[in-house]
């Protein structure tokens, strides 16, 4: 059962790096 919800975190955590990495670039803050 966790291994489900690591996944779910997971998958919730790339689409949101994806949309995330756009306005988000490494080395600008």
């Amino acid at each position: 059962m966790e291994e489900n919800g690591d996944k779910h975190l997971i998958v919730k955590n790339v689409i949101h790096a994806g949309t995330k990495t756009v306005d988000f670039k490494p080395g600008t803050k």
